[in-house]
């Protein structure tokens, strides 16, 4: 199957490289990034309440960091699957 894929003009292989490549090194971005998240977090509300509009944006960031993993995901095959179609059609 790696030969097939290794002589593959259309560029498929590349793309599912790509997107091998991304999905194993999306942990090694989301665990630092949550990590000092959360230190900062701690550092900031354990001094003062945020209300209002601070506290929407905080809760916001945190859902985004928190989801970091799926979203990657998400768009990773979303990404892949474009690009296989779009090199299927290319001359």
């Amino acid at each position: 199957m790696l030969r097939k894929l290794k002589n593959d003009k259309s560029g498929v292989g590349w793309v599912l490289g790509v997107a091998i490549l991304c999905l194993l090194f999306m942990p090694v971005v989301y665990f630092p990034l949550s990590y000092a998240w959360d230190n900062v977090y701690a550092v900031f509300t354990g001094s003062y309440v945020f209300t209002g509009i601070t506290a929407s944006a905080l809760t916001v960031v945190e859902l985004i960091i928190d989801y970091l993993l799926v979203f990657g995901l998400l768009f990773t095959i979303n990404w892949a699957i474009v690009q296989a179609i779009s090199k299927r059609y290319s001359p």
